[in-house]
């Protein structure tokens, strides 16, 4: 088995130790994502078959990074399954982009929920402030011809009726 200087750096492994043994690679898959991880390996070698997957590592310091994996599988003149030739490669800054576009759409989203509420309001304000001021005028109106010195009953009755 063969592993490049770039998958020491991402998975942080040091070469100068040499190969570290399958449960050491095996604990560093995040505990969440290792089953599944397992699974698609087990698949592959079982079937003979080409595996993709993107999956978490996690540090020991907490560090989590997004890795994609993708396998095929190199066969002898035989047909004999001799090997998996494979390549990891780190795409944390990707699903880092990701999730803060998720957000910024989910942000969006609740800013256009609320301006939404806000025109709602400010037309619902509108339409209950029309029969009021309507209102308003014609008491105002009522008070002035019943102030009068010859005060117009009939006009008053009248005003105050379509209420």
């Amino acid at each position: 088995m063969y592993l490049s200087e770039e998958w020491y750096r991402i998975y942080g492994f040091d070469p100068e130790n040499g190969m570290p043994a399958w449960e050491k690679r095996l604990q560093r898959v995040h505990p969440e994502d290792r089953a599944r991880w397992q699974g698609v390996l087990d698949q592959a070698i079982n079937k003979q078959s080409e595996y993709e997957i993107e999956f978490r590592i996690l540090f020991s310091d907490g560090t989590v990074k997004h890795i994609h994996t993708v396998g095929h599988p190199v066969f002898n003149a035989s047909g004999d399954l001799m090997q998996f030739v494979g390549s990891s490669t780190d795409v944390t800054e990707r699903k880092q982009a990701e999730e803060a576009l998720r957000q910024a759409q989910a942000d969006l989203a609740r800013v256009n929920r609320v301006t939404t509420m806000g025109e709602f309001t400010a037309s619902l304000a509108h339409e209950v402030n029309q029969p009021i001021a309507a209102a308003l005028t014609d008491a105002r109106t009522c008070l002035r011809w019943l102030t009068r010195e010859q005060p117009d009953v009939e006009e008053a009755r009248e005003a105050s009726s379509e209420w």
